[in-house]
This record gives structure tokens, sequence and C-alpha cells, in this order.
């Protein structure tokens, strides 16, 4: 019981700070979506982050960029994922 305790804290707080920022800014808009996974991707001078998740009653995962701008972070366009299904551009 202890492993898995401290494999669960490792998990919740080992993450990125800016991960972490990422993810709760896209559930505070999407509270009934399942992020499956945050990734990272450019320098020191701004961030991108990909957001992969889940929606609810749909087994297709999709793909969003957030980057931050003004100390905010900014939604770019939704795909579905197109490591796991084709890669539709996905009209909101």
């Amino acid at each position: 019981l202890l492993k898995l305790l401290l494999l669960c804290a490792v998990m919740l707080f080992g993450c990125d700070a800016g991960e972490g920022r990422v993810r709760r800014a896209f559930l505070k808009k999407h509270p009934d979506y399942q992020v499956v996974h945050v990734e990272p991707d450019g320098n020191d001078k701004g961030a991108y982050y990909y957001v992969r998740y889940t929606k609810p009653n749909d087994s297709r995962r999709y793909e969003i960029i957030y980057w931050e701008k003004n100390d905010e972070f900014v939604e770019g366009e939704e795909f579905i994922d197109s490591n796991n299904n084709s890669s539709v551009d996905v009209n909101r």
C-alpha cells in the first residue's frame, strides 16, 4: 500500500509545473473531458503544449495545442489525434 501511495504522489507531483498549469487550464475550460497526456514542445522563449484528451461518449482521442500569452493559456485548433485516429480537423 505504501508503494502504491508513493507512486501516486510521484505521478501527481512529478509532472513539470508548466504541464500541470496547462492541464488545470484545460480542465477548467473542459471539465468533463479526460486528459490523456500533456507534452511540451518549445524553447526558452515560450512553449507550446500538446494536450491529448478524450470526450465523454466518444472513443476517439483528440489533440489541441496550448500556448501561453500574457500569463494566460490560449487554445489552438482541435484535431483528432493522428497517433490513434485519422488526422481530421474537427470544426467546433
